[in-house]
């Protein structure tokens, strides 16, 4: 039930046809083939560079994960997408060579003096991407015209097979990428291979077609939007256990949820534990000697938790019966939020997903905190 966000330590774009230009700078990744013909280029892919910082992964997986099993995902958002074919896939491999990311932008007058770019690992010096006489289990691809593009693993000596990641899409899917990247980091973790990001490209049937074009811009770290790419670290830390408490699971609908004790703002760095109240909307009456509202109930183990963006209502951490269910203990249910995985000066919503009674039910109640700086 633990979701954990890493935000980007440098990414870049390299492009085929402008071979020494740097975009580390710029607020966009692409990943295309377009047709460059009608300007007189022979060539038009772009590739993704992107990279979390060792030090980041490894508190992650250390401190927090230990001996849980996790899964880790690339996420970027998309901000444009053009003449897609209708079904097509994006690859992820992890990057064979160190690279500078740069402080250039595609639209400078000039080329940049440093920083990656489809022939260079870093401008300016003799460190260019190989292009022949690769180490076992690293490989590249590149136009007969324009040697470069980068290089990466291709297969892996610990689990075997290929290390390829993929998302593919199809007409009507939405188009930003959540790819499992997971063997990428147990791969760095074991010391098998070093850190030195991803890559993402077109697959090889689209990357090299001269005549099904499209792309994919994705919002990059130095975005000013609340979009910026992450690595999405999940783990199952879920425990029902309810100990001694005389509470029971509640059964019957409509159900009132409220967060106990919430202070509404939270710090970047902090960890919140939210419990949660709950009890029939409108509870049967009887005699008693206290209000009958106070009585709390636990929601069925079968519950979820789910934040979205108050404003733009977008998931920024979505129901997974896996790693998003939710928890309980003798004093009440309850689930983690570690708040450096959200954007500041932003307000959120949680919403809660049970089932009662064979009945499944999104419950969105105005559960609202704010993020501060």
């Amino acid at each position: 039930m633990a979701v954990y966000k890493i935000f980007a330590e440098k990414d870049a774009t390299i492009y085929s046809a402008y071979p020494e230009v740097n975009t580390g700078r710029d607020a966009i990744i692409s990943v295309e083939n377009i047709d460059n013909s009608l300007i007189g280029l022979s060539t038009g892919v772009s590739r993704g560079l992107i990279k979390f910082s060792d030090s980041g992964i490894l508190e992650v997986i250390n401190s927090l994960v230990g001996n849980s099993n996790y899964s880790a995902s690339l996420r970027l958002s998309l901000a444009n997408a053009e003449t897609l074919p209708l079904s097509f896939t994006v690859e992820c491999f992890p990057v064979s060579g160190a690279w500078d990311m740069g402080i250039g932008k595609f639209g400078d007058l000039i080329s940049a003096t440093s920083g990656v770019t489809w022939q260079f690992r870093s401008l300016g010096t003799d460190l260019t991407w190989s292009t022949g006489s690769f180490t076992t289990g690293v490989t590249a691809s590149f136009t007969d015209t324009t040697k470069g593009g980068g290089t990466w693993y291709s297969s892996s000596s610990t689990y075997g097979g290929l290390i390829r990641s993929t998302q593919s899409f199809n007409y009507n899917n939405d188009l930003d990428l959540n790819i499992n990247v997971t063997y990428h980091i147990k791969e760095f973790l074991d010391s098998t291979i070093v850190n030195q990001g991803h890559i993402l490209k077109l697959e090889p049937a689209i990357e090299y077609s001269t005549s099904s074009y499209g792309g994919l811009d994705y919002f990059s770290m130095d975005t000013r939007t609340v979009y910026p790419p992450c690595l999405e670290i999940k783990w199952r830390d879920y425990n029902f256990n309810t100990g001694s408490s005389e509470r029971s699971i509640i059964s019957t609908t409509p159900v009132k949820v409220t967060l106990d004790s919430n202070q509404y703002k939270y710090t970047q760095e902090s960890v919140q534990r939210f419990r949660v109240n709950v009890r029939p909307q409108y509870p049967v009456r009887q005699f008693t000697t206290s209000s009958i509202y106070l009585n709390n109930y636990y929601l069925p183990t079968g519950s979820y938790y789910e934040v979205r963006d108050a404003k733009t209502k977008e998931t920024v951490i979505e129901f997974d019966r896996a790693f998003t269910q939710i928890s309980a203990d003798s004093t009440s249910n309850y689930f983690d939020i570690y708040m450096n995985g959200l954007q500041p000066e932003r307000y959120y919503t949680i919403l809660i997903q049970t089932t009662i009674d064979g009945n499944t039910l999104i419950l969105d109640q105005n559960l609202t905190f704010k993020v501060i700086s």
